[in-house]
């Protein structure tokens, strides 16, 4: 299902929960993540800081034309790509995200391997999705210091 409109409490909600930001997720493959349209009014306030476990996402299913949900078959491998936010694999080495599905932990990527270190320097790295069919949720999921976390919330239609 889509959603392609926000209500004011919905975006009071979003700003609320993540008011400052060292990186999230900002292309899935063929799509984006979640409410990816509100990136272009935040700017780097668009994040989510779930606190130390993943949990739910609590946001909306919202994408539009711009920012589609990304489609791709079950089983299949996915690119996802976020901004270094100047935690390069020089400042951080050894850090990774990790991509959740269902509350388990299906992938977990090197931060920015071998990437450049700097504030819009493009991140990436690839995962296998699940095998389950129709629209499967994703948290992508980093902890930048010591119980500090980041997520991002996504979904890929597996029809």
């Amino acid at each position: 299902m889509k959603f392609t409109t926000l209500t004011l409490a919905g975006l009071g909600a979003f700003f609320a929960a993540g008011a400052e930001a060292h990186s999230f997720l900002i292309k899935v493959g063929n799509g984006y993540p979640r409410n990816f349209e509100l990136f272009d009014m935040a700017g780097d306030g668009y994040t989510f800081r779930p606190g130390a476990r993943p949990g739910s996402c609590g946001q909306s299913q919202t994408y539009s034309s711009k920012y589609p949900m990304p489609k791709a078959s079950p089983g299949s491998t996915v690119s996802l790509t976020w901004p270094a936010r100047n935690h390069g694999p020089n400042n951080l080495p050894g850090r990774t995200v990790q991509i959740y599905s269902a509350g388990n932990v299906i992938a977990e990527l090197p931060f920015c391997p071998g990437g450049p270190s700097g504030n819009d320097a493009p991140c990436t790295g690839s995962f296998k999705l699940n095998s389950g069919s129709g629209v499967q949720s994703y948290i992508w999921f980093w902890e930048f210091n010591s119980g500090e976390y980041y997520n991002t919330c996504f979904d890929v239609d597996q029809s």
